[in-house]
C-alpha cells in the first residue's frame, strides 16, 4: 500500500492511494522442454534505425523484453538470417547482427537449437519473376537454378554460424505451407536443396494431413498445431528414423476468435 503523487505540468500535485495485492504463484518449468516464442527481435530494428535515440531506445527495449521472456520461463525464439539472392557469386551476411542476438540469448540462458527462417521466396522470385502468394498457393515446380542457389544459401550462412561458434540451426524455408499440388511439388524442391546443404530442414505443417506425406522424407523437425499426431505415433516415428516433433498452440492461443486463452493456459502455463 502506498501514495502516488501525479504532477501534470503547470498543475498542483495530487495524491492518490495505491494498494497492490500479489499473489502467491510461482511458475514451474520442466528443465526437459524448450520454451520458446515466435519473436519479431527489437534488434532488429536497431539495426535499421539511423540515428543514436532510436538505436538506444531499441537496445534498451531489447535487454527488458529478454528480461521478461526469462521470467516467464521462455528460453528460445524464433529468429531468421534473412540474405538477399547471390549476386556476382556472392551472398551478403550480416553476421555481426547475429552474433549480437546470440551473445544475448546466451547471456539470458537460452536453450537450442534455433529455428532459422531463411529467404526462399527471394529466390524463387529471382528465378521466376512471380511470388508464391499465401501459403505458397501461387507456387510452381521451380527451376534447377533455384535450388542450385538455395543450397549454396544455406552452405553460406551454415559456414558463417560453424566460424563463429553459434548454435545449431534449423533451417525454415517456408512458413505453413498449403497442400495444393504446385505446392507440395514446391516443398519438395525446396527441402531436398536445403538439405543438400548438409543442414535440418524445420517445416511448420500438420503430419497426419495426408497432403503432406510427400514432404516426410524431407523434414527433420516438425512443428504442429498440438496434439498431432498422438504421442504413441510420435515416438513410433522418432524411433523409426531421425525425426523431431514442435508444437505451437495457436488455435488457443488467441489467434482464433471463438477460442479464449483460457485453454493455453490450462495446457501451457503462463503464456
Amino acid at each position: 500500500k502506498g501514495v502516488v503523487t501525479i504532477t501534470p505540468t503547470g498543475a498542483a500535485p495530487h495524491k492518490a492511494s495505491l494498494a497492490v495485492r500479489v499473489l502467491p504463484i510461482k511458475l514451474q518449468e520442466d528443465p526437459s522442454k524448450i520454451y520458446g516464442i515466435y519473436y519479431r527481435d527489437p534488434l532488429d530494428d536497431w539495426n535499421r534505425a539511423t540515428d543514436e535515440v532510436s538505436k538506444a531506445f531499441y537496445l534498451r527495449k531489447s535487454e527488458w523484453e529478454m528480461q521478461d521472456l526469462v521470467a516467464h520461463g521462455t528460453r528460445n525464439v524464433t529468429t531468421s538470417m534473412w540474405v538477399a539472392p547471390e549476386k556476382d557469386g556472392k551472398f551478403e551476411i550480416n553476421g555481426d547482427l547475429m552474433q549480437m542476438k546470440v551473445d544475448r540469448w546466451r547471456k539470458y540462458g537460452f536453450k537450442f537449437p534455433l529455428v532459422v527462417g531463411i529467404n526462399a521466396g527471394g529466390v524463387y522470385r529471382k528465378y521466376t519473376n512471380e511470388d508464391l502468394g499465401s501459403h505458397i498457393a501461387k507456387a510452381k515446380p521451380p527451376p534447377p537454378e533455384y535450388g542450385q542457389e538455395l543450397t549454396r544459401m544455406c552452405q553460406a550462412i551454415e559456414a558463417e554460424r560453424v566460424k563463429r561458434g553459434w548454435p545449431d540451426f534449423l533451417y525454415y524455408p517456408i512458413d505453413e505451407p498449403g497442400t495444393s499440388p504446385g505446392a507440395i511439388a514446391f516443398m519438395i524442391e525446396t527441402l531436398k536443396a536445403v538439405r543438400a546443404a548438409g543442414v535440418k530442414t524445420y517445416v511448420t505443417a500438420d503430419p497426419t494431413n495426408e497432403g503432406f506425406a510427400p514432404l516426410k522424407p524431407y523434414i527433420d523437425v516438425w512443428c504442429t498445431q498440438p496434439f498431432l499426431p498422438g504421442r504413441a505415433d510420435i515416438l513410433a516415428d522418432k524411433a523409426a528414423r531421425k525425426v523431431d516433433y514442435w508444437c505451437y498452440p495457436n488455435h488457443v492461443n488467441g489467434e482464433n476468435d471463438h477460442t479464449t486463452v483460457n485453454g493455453a493456459r490450462v495446457t501451457y502455463g503462463f503464456g
